[in-house]
């Protein structure tokens, strides 16, 4: 069996096969760092992934550390917290950098 290096093993791992089985999810896939959100299995269990990618030549080639993985019990929790952070900032008009800039409404 021929060694691959690192660079190359993470390719076989790349994202694209999930996107073209509709497994996956890709985000500015025409941009530098595109952010795919995919199944990711690791020590037996399942997790969803969202994570930005670095794409090298219009080919995603590598996760970046720039990402969450999701344990596969707690993504509807998370949906529905983000749900309800969107809606909150959307119906009190601060749904935008501008809004939150300075404000002390933030809990953190």
């Amino acid at each position: 069996m021929e060694k691959k290096t690192k660079v190359e093993a993470k390719q076989v791992d790349m994202p694209r096969e999930f996107l073209d089985k509709g497994i996956a999810m890709g985000i500015g896939l025409d941009q530098r760092y595109p952010i795919i959100v995919r199944p990711n299995v690791f020590k037996d269990r399942l997790y969803l992934s969202v994570r930005k990618f670095d794409s090298w030549e219009e080919k995603i080639t590598y996760p970046t550390r720039k990402g969450i993985e999701i344990p596969w019990e707690q993504v509807d929790a998370v949906i529905e917290a983000i749900r309800a952070v969107v809606t909150d900032l959307e119906e009190s008009g601060r749904a935008s950098p501008e809004a939150l800039n300075g404000s002390d409404e933030l809990p953190f």
